[in-house]
């Protein structure tokens, strides 16, 4: 009974430590990710809060017509206003005067300072000074609002009524990457209440300036207004904006970042709040954040809101000040055993208990006690020696039995399979992954020319279509393993994840590649007419493209120049259980662009390689290897590994030979017990 007490308490551990933290107090929240309203403000408080309907706060055009795009984004689709012309979009409602119970909302002070947050992510610095990313009447406009702006060639600048700081945290702003800004006003702070944030970092602070009545301007993004007369256009990319009553925490702003950062999550993911749950939780305790065990730990360098190593390695981030923070790590201890291995370490512990059965063996009461038998075989190893004793075992299995049945059943979602293999290395079009029975169901048959040659370093042989060739996969239309799923009718459903990926060389080239309207070309595809089915190939001379039902992108190349003449990896995910399915390229191992689902329509067509489905047939004359398609998502760390040559035979390190030694041990008694 003790036993199960403890077995039930660390269940109990476990389902706590999967709970999440309470959100802050979030008023507006912009990430444009929903393909069905770009504008759409999506933290609920309006409707929950004030009881106004869903899209009171949505934003509108201010000025010019924006673009939206995933393409080496940060989180998903953001605000894209680089063009030539002046765009900006404003917030419904949110002019704070003549109804100041519906705008107050985004004002922030009638007379008074109140707390608040406001954030957003950049890519680009502007031109010139004072050209605003989000604003509210800012300084220079009677001390009414408040703005996230460029203050100079080199420094972010955050104003707040009367009072204005800038800074960089030690940060490039113009270097073109991404970048995370933050304002915070904390009135009980008094001679540092005015704050500015850069990457996660403090980079200025002031004492409170002077906070003037409301005005019927509007919250803007991309420019700043006065009168509704609007100026300071930035022409920058804006993503995830927030803004929230109240002042969020050094270590709150240090977590949006990170997570932003390292795993693509916006600002209210329940990723942050658990990343901040897990740190104050103290040593030993960890987090799962996608696919990423992120754990506490110390030593780490640098301010508070510091960051460093590599996304999906070992990714980390400074949540006090002396050093501690969040860091992902393999934590061994935290990963439940896959079912074969699980049942190694059972008949390994079942081994253990007939040992200890026989070492610990009583003597007749009142007879001296005498050395055990010295033990020379498996049957003296394995004797029962009382019926107790066989009740004993018995228990001891049904106990293991059940509890491997408990683990596996938290255990993670089922995995997938490897459901088409195609490395061509006998020159030949098998497809190997033996998913599918009878073997070569899913064998290709060659169009055109096919030749073979070496392919990358480590991989044996490569198909060579550049002589105007693709490939067929022999039954993979209509019900296939290949097709994603058109379900009920619904093209806005689709009933499985996904995983593409594969090696390319010979970078297509718009001058020769055949096709119509100078299609780039493919090199997976399963796409048909009318936003159905799915494909990665070239979007460009310098970018991949992935593609999904009518989600045309994203595009990218993780910063890997495709056309040098080398191999390059491309592989492509759906993950078809989040909120807003999401789409991800990488390019090299390297995530290149990230995008959500949309529609997608019946695609009962042919996979194809190096070849497109749509208009006929159109050649991408390239070279391709190591074709690999998945039921599952692969996280990066999965992609990279793809990406890792075939090593020799592997030889066990002493504790896995010991894991298993004792487990055939198990077995060994356990055919004893059943011969009696």
């Amino acid at each position: 009974m003790r036993n199960c007490t403890i077995v039930l308490a660390l269940f109990a551990a476990f389902v706590l430590a999967l709970g999440t933290s309470a959100q802050a107090e979030l008023v507006g929240y912009w990430n444009f990710d929903n393909s069905g309203n770009r504008y759409e403000e999506s933290s609920g408080w309006a409707q929950s809060a004030k009881g106004l309907a869903a899209g009171h706060y949505d934003a509108e055009n201010a000025v010019g017509t924006p673009v939206w795009s995933s393409t080496n984004g940060i989180i998903g689709t953001y605000l894209d206003l680089s063009d030539a012309q002046d765009d900006a979009l404003r917030v419904k409602n949110s002019a704070s005067w003549p109804i100041p119970s519906e705008g107050a909302t985004f004002g922030f002070g009638h007379g008074t300072a109140e707390p608040q947050t406001v954030t957003v992510w950049v890519k680009g610095w502007p031109d010139a000074d004072d050209e605003t990313f989000v604003g509210y009447r800012p300084l220079g406009q009677g001390n009414h609002g408040y703005s996230l702006r460029r203050g100079t060639a080199t420094l972010a600048e955050y104003t707040y009524g009367g009072r204005v700081i800038q800074g960089n945290a030690s940060v490039t702003l113009a270097d073109g990457e991404w970048h995370h800004l933050a304002g915070v006003v904390d009135t009980a702070l008094g001679g540092s209440a005015v704050k500015l944030y850069v990457d996660g970092k403090l980079a200025a602070n002031n004492s409170l300036g002077d906070k003037w009545d409301y005005e019927p301007d509007y919250l803007l993004f991309g420019a700043m207004s006065n009168n509704n007369v609007l100026s300071g256009f930035s022409n920058v990319l804006l993503d995830d904006i927030g803004v929230w009553h109240g002042s969020s925490s050094p270590k709150e702003i240090a977590a949006m970042h990170a997570m932003g950062l390292f795993e693509g999550i916006g600002l209210n993911d329940a990723g942050v709040a658990n990343l901040i749950a897990a740190f104050d939780a103290g040593s030993g305790n960890s987090t799962t954040i996608n696919t990423n065990v992120w754990a506490h730990t110390t030593g780490l360098t640098g301010p508070m809101g510091n960051t460093g190593g590599t996304a999906g390695s070992d990714a980390w981030v400074v949540l006090d000040g002396n050093g501690a923070g969040m860091q992902i790590t393999a934590a061994p201890g935290a990963v439940i055993p896959e079912p074969s291995t699980f049942a190694i370490w059972a008949l390994g512990l079942l081994a253990l208990a007939f040992y200890g059965r026989r070492r610990r063996s009583k003597q007749p009461t009142g007879q001296p006690r005498t050395a055990p038998t010295r033990l020379n075989t498996t049957d003296s190893l394995f004797r029962s020696h009382s019926k107790q004793g066989n009740d004993s075992m018995r228990n001891c299995t049904i106990l293991l039995a059940l509890f491997a049945a408990l683990v596996l059943a938290l255990g993670t979602p089922a995995r997938g399979d490897l459901t088409g293999y195609w490395n061509f290395d006998n020159d030949d079009l098998v497809e190997s992954s033996g998913y599918i029975d009878p073997a070569g169901s899913h064998d290709g048959t060659g169009v055109g020319t096919v030749a073979y040659m070496a392919g990358p370093t480590g991989f044996g042989r490569a198909i060579d279509l550049t002589g105007g060739g693709g490939v067929n996969v022999n039954n993979s239309s209509s019900g296939s393993v290949y097709n994603l799923g058109h379900v009920g009718g619904d093209p806005t459903l689709a009933n499985s994840p996904l995983t593409v990926a594969c090696w390319v060389n010979a970078w297509p080239d718009a001058d020769r590649t055949e096709g119509w309207d100078n299609w780039w070309g493919s090199f997976v595809d399963k796409q048909g007419a009318g936003n159905g089915g799915w494909k990665i190939g070239a979007e460009s001379a310098t970018l991949a493209e992935y593609w999904l039902g009518d989600t045309r992108g994203p595009q990218g190349n993780a910063g890997v120049n495709v056309s040098d003449g080398e191999w390059h990896h491309i592989a492509a995910t759906f993950d078809n259980s989040t909120t807003t399915p999401q789409l991800k390229l990488y390019v090299d191992g390297g995530v290149a662009a990230t995008g959500d689902f949309s529609t997608l329509w019946d695609h009962n067509i042919q996979l194809r390689f190096g070849v497109q489905n749509v208009n006929g047939e159109a050649y991408s004359l390239v070279q391709l290897d190591e074709i690999r398609v998945y039921n599952e998502v692969l996280d990066q760390n999965a992609i990279q590994a793809l990406m890792t040559a075939p090593a020799g035979p592997v030889i066990p390190e002493p504790s896995t030979l010991l894991i298993w030694a004792l487990g055939l041990l198990g077995l060994a008694g356990w055919m004893r017990l059943r011969k009696k």
